[in-house]
């Protein structure tokens, strides 16, 4: 799921390839929909601008699609799936991840691929497994890509230089970096634990604290704008609410099904979270 950063709109998608836009003020209201991936749609992202977003899918496609008709703008090809994306803060740029651990570097103004950063793959062998997350760091030339491998990566995307920051024994499942651009939240794969690392002295073994939903399994997190509050996606339906301030936590019964997805919107007035069924929740 991805909102559009200037007006109430929310894309979803799912495993038929397909994605629908919901006008958020009009209680959920399908605006547009559309289909152009043959498989199921991995992730999906806003153009900082609003203009487009764009899917990445198990066909090995990235999708630009038009924010205004939902007309489909631009293809960009990869040679195996497509599993994480990210844009940069000005749009110019758009880093994706794939299955085999490969890394691209997009400039979305010439639509052109500026650097494969998997054939630094290739040479140090840097990611083993599937990427699981990529982000650009906020207004900055950096990134981070975690990978099914258990290593978390810091790039210099001009340079294509990069430094393991990270390392544990389960795969990795999400990591993400808060806008102050300090502190990374990492999760694993079947994990039931939050890890926040404070990124200027990163040593990987002394995490700032943690967040543990044990027996629940943590499918997805994020940090709001304001970087003190987490939304959690529990396994079991349940959408949790953590104050990394206070320590203090607020759990929501909310899906029948497995919750799979929490995305803030750029304002921190709504949270829409997701299922594995297909039902998208607003939460205010």
């Amino acid at each position: 799921m991805a909102m559009n950063p200037f007006k109430h709109v929310v894309i979803s998608t799912g495993a038929d390839g397909q994605w629908k836009a919901w006008n958020v003020k009009a209680m959920g209201k399908v605006a547009m929909k559309g289909t152009g991936h043959n498989g199921a749609i991995a992730r999906c992202e806003y153009h900082p601008g609003g203009a487009y977003f764009a899917t990445g899918g198990m066909d090995q496609l990235i999708n630009f699609w038009n924010s205004d008709d939902g007309s489909l703008k631009l293809q960009l090809k990869h040679s195996i799936a497509v599993t994480s994306m990210s844009f940069h803060s000005t749009g110019d740029f758009l880093l994706s991840g794939c299955s085999d651990g490969s890394v691209s570097l997009w400039d979305t103004n010439s639509n052109r691929c500026r650097s494969h950063l998997c054939r630094w793959n290739k040479i140090k062998n840097i990611h083993e497994g599937s990427i699981a997350d990529c982000q650009i760091l906020s207004y900055s030339n950096n990134a981070i890509t975690a990978s099914e491998d258990g290593q978390v990566t810091l790039w210099d995307l001009r340079t294509e230089s990069s430094q393991l920051i990270l390392k544990q024994t389960h795969p990795i499942k999400n990591a993400k970096v808060a806008t102050n651009g300090l502190v990374m939240g990492t999760t694993t794969k079947y994990g039931s634990e939050l890890k926040l690392w404070d990124l200027r002295k990163l040593d990987g073994t002394t995490p700032l604290s943690v967040a543990n939903y044990a027996p629940q399994l943590i499918c997805d997190f994020n940090f709001d704008s304001s970087r003190h509050m987490v939304a959690f996606a529990l396994n079991n339906g349940q959408v949790n609410f953590w104050d990394v301030k206070s320590g203090t936590s607020t759990v929501y019964p909310a899906h029948t099904a497995s919750a799979v997805k929490v995305t803030w919107d750029i304002w921190g007035e709504y949270l829409i979270s997701g299922d594995e069924e297909g039902n998208t929740f607003l939460w205010s």
